[in-house]
This record gives C-alpha cells, structure tokens and sequence, in this order.
C-alpha cells in the first residue's frame, strides 16, 4: 500500500489503541450505560502499562494480543447471552483465534481467564456450556497451522530445554506497583528496574473507589446479589484483580513453581495488561454509579475533573526517548543477526552460544528458502549448506528424495551425496505435522463460511 516499515508500525499501533477502545467499549455496555463504558474503554489504553508496551518495549504482538483481548471477552459473552443469533459463534471464534496467533502467552492467559468467567458469572445451562466449548474447539482449529506446529515441533529448537528469563526475577515490589518513576530502560533482577510498572494512581484511586461501592452493595442485598449476572461479573474483575496483585508480587511463587505453564509468563509483571483491563472494567462501574447517584450538574465536572488529572499524571508517558531511522534499525545487530533474547530459538543441533562462529568454508551457499548445487564426486562424500537443519527442509537429488541430517559438529544442513554428476536441491516445505495443521484450519474455515451461507438461507 506505499506504506514506509515505520509508518506501517504507527498504523499498526494506532489501530491496536483503536481496537482495545472499541472492543472494551462494546464489552462494557454489555453490563454499564453508553456514557460509563465509553468513559472506561478510553483508560483501558490510557493507562502506564500501554504506554509502556508502545514507548518503552516496543512489543508489538503483545500489544496487539492485548488489543484481542476485550475482544474475546465481548464477542463470547454475546455468544453465550444471545440464544437466538447463530452467527455469534463466528464472532467468538475469530478473535479468539487471532489472539492465540498474536501472542502465546498473552493467549495462554486470556484462554484460561475467559474460561473461568463464562463458566463462573454466565453459564447457567447445558446449552450455553456446549456452545462455550465449541467456540473454543473452533477457535483452535482455526488457529491450528500456527500451534500445532508450534508445540508440536517445539522439541527441536533450545526455548524447549533452556530459561531464557527466570520469573523469580522479575517480580516488581508493591510500591512499584503503585508508583515507579517512568524510564525507558529494562527489567532486572530486584527493585532496580529502568521501567516503570506502576498501575497508574488515578487506576487505583477510581478501582478502589469502585471496590468500596461493590462492598456496600453487596452488604445492602446478600440475598439477590449473587443472582444478578451484573453483579457476578463485577465481583469477578475485583477478584481478579486482587488475584493479578498477589500473582505479580514474590509470596507467589509458589504458585509458579506449582502451574507449569505460569513459568512461561517469564515476566510476573506482564499481568499489568490483565489487570488494567480488570480494573478498568470496575472503573466504568464506579462511574455509572456516581453517574446515577448525582446529579449530572454535579457528576459530569466531577467526572470531567477526574479525567483531567489522569491525562497530566499520563501525559509525560506518551513520548519516546528517542527516535530511530529506518536504515539504524534494519542495520542493528538484532535485525541482521537474530531477533531473539538468547537465540532460543535456533535448532536444537545449532550451537547456541557459538554459531556466529562456525567455519563455512567448503560449504554450499544457499538463498533465504532453498539450496542448490550440482556435484561430480569419485567418491561419496558429504555436502554441507549453510543452513541449519530442521525437519522442515527436503532435499531431492536428481529429484529423487535424498536424506538430509545435521552435521555432529556445526548443526548445519547435511547430506550424503554418491559418486557420479547429479543436481541436488533443497527447498524449505513442510513436516506431515505442519501438513495436517494446516487441514484442520482450512476445514474449519471452510466450516465457518457454510455455516454462515447457511444461517443466512435460513433468515430468508
């Protein structure tokens, strides 16, 4: 579209921001009036840990799994509140997909969290549960090509048997929580970080106030508080809330030693994305009630106070340090060499901590997907391409298949060529794992769109 690969990052960006707004938006009014949902969608990215994403780490999948996750939550609430509407189904299962092909553990965690409230504050039924599990079967087939493979196949990369960051060392204070000066610096291990990992003051003000509300009411009305859906789902973003807290400070790590897949979180302070959105979600309760017990005279400037001081506590966190041309960073060290932390993801056979180092003389030169060479041996003899092996390459030779393999040594592609003239290739495919995958997400979409073509039918 013309776009230059900064400019397409800032759009990317900016449509995330617009996503998490709009998607909290329709999530809330499910449960608040137009005017408090609208009001709290905004702080869900307004807010430190957001800016952080975007100014500080620059961590676009998880910005964009955090954009799909108010969208996971409306689109499966609707799904399980709507009877009627069969096409809700594709409403949920899209997003749900998206997020999981966004970010891994973003998804793993909004996965297990959605669950918990559907089946806690909205499933009162068979019906409702059995739809709940086949938006989430449909979400995974649809997202099967990308998964699948990727636990499948994790075995033959070094993030399988290597930490590449130690949770325990990441877990900020409780005064970091509530505030940390702003920095664009990095986590290290202890309270002498170089980011900041607060809550915000006004998200804490606004959610406390909220936290007290909910007290008092539920203290006016034991009885019927706990039969109203609105009331349930209010309880639970504060539960929640107090869980993201306690998960985020060091008294937990037994937990973390406990949950096998909480060790993959790396970053206990990565449960800032979660929790702004609980909190948020308790915000807009907050004001729908100061909407309804005052008087708008009195409530709009007091709202309107209210969002005034969160923009000047926020506003200095919407600037970047610095500034980076296109040319600085497509000539950085981590684009030209590899854009991993300890290149966790290099195969299994590569070795890990010298592969800048290996000799490549006497080896096949090869482009980004394939290798190609012609051979005249006297004798057999082994070909070496500069390639590392795994799974997914295959090598013909005179195209018949020919076996590759990693040399012991290098972990680079390898393979046994005979006497003789031959021309051999080698081409970048895909394993019968990646194969099947990708069947079960081409199924599952073309399920989609005849169950769409068919809801469609039906209405006329």
């Amino acid at each position: 579209m013309g776009f230059s690969f900064a400019s397409s990052l800032k759009l990317v960006a900016a449509l995330s921001c617009f996503a998490a707004f709009f998607f909290s938006l329709l999530f809330f009014k499910l449960f608040f009036a137009a005017l408090p949902s609208f009001l709290g969608a905004s702080l869900v990215i307004f807010a430190p840990y957001s800016f952080l994403n975007l100014f500080v780490r620059g961590e676009f999948p998880e910005i964009l799994a955090l954009c799909l996750l108010p969208a996971i939550f409306w689109a499966a609430t609707k799904a399980v509140l709507n009877k009627e509407k069969s096409r809700h189904f594709l409403l949920a299962a899209l997003p749900w997909a998206l997020i999981i092909l966004s970010h891994n553990i973003v998804a793993l965690l909004a996965t297990v969290w959605l669950i918990i409230f559907l089946f806690l504050v909205l499933i009162r039924d068979k019906q409702a549960a059995k739809k709940t599990i086949f938006i989430f079967l449909l979400s995974l087939a649809l997202s099967a090509f990308f998964w699948i493979p990727a636990l499948g196949e994790m075995e033959y990369v070094h993030l399988a048997y290597d930490e590449v960051f130690s949770w325990w060392d990441h877990f900020p204070t409780l005064r970091q929580l509530i505030y940390s000066p702003w920095g664009h610096g990095t986590s290290f291990p202890g309270p002498g970080d170089l980011m900041s990992f607060q809550i915000g003051l006004p998200h804490l003000f606004l959610s406390l106030s909220a936290g007290i509300l909910l007290l008092i009411r539920l203290f006016k009305d034991k009885k019927n508080f706990w039969k109203s859906e609105k009331n349930l789902a209010i309880f639970f973003f504060a539960f929640s809330s107090l869980t993201f807290v306690f998960l985020m400070n060091h008294r937990s790590s037994f937990f973390w030693q406990t949950l096998p897949f909480l060790s993959r979180v790396q970053f206990p302070w990565r449960l800032l994305g979660f929790l702004n959105f609980s909190l948020c979600f308790l915000i807009t309760f907050f004001l729908e009630q100061l909407l309804s017990f005052s008087k708008e005279k009195i409530a709009l400037p007091v709202i309107f106070l209210i969002f005034t001081g969160t923009f000047l506590a926020y506003f200095g966190y919407t600037r970047p340090e610095s500034y980076l041309t296109e040319e600085v960073i497509f000539n950085s060290n981590e684009v030209r060499q590899t854009t991993t932390n300890a290149n966790e993801i290099l195969p299994i056979w590569a070795p890990k901590d010298s592969y800048q180092n290996i000799n490549l003389a006497n080896t096949i030169e090869c482009k980004e997907f394939s290798c190609e060479t012609s051979t005249a041996f006297n004798q057999e003899k082994e070909v070496i391409f500069r390639k590392f092996y795994f799974p997914s390459w295959q090598g013909k030779i005179d195209n018949f298949p020919l076996k590759l393999y990693p040399q012991e040594k290098t972990g680079l592609m390898a393979a046994s060529v005979p006497t003789g003239n031959h021309q051999v290739r080698i081409e970048w495919g895909k394993t019968n794992l990646e194969k099947a995958a990708d069947y079960i997400s081409l199924a599952s979409l073309i399920f989609l769109f005849s169950f769409i073509a068919i809801s469609k039918k039906k209405k006329k």
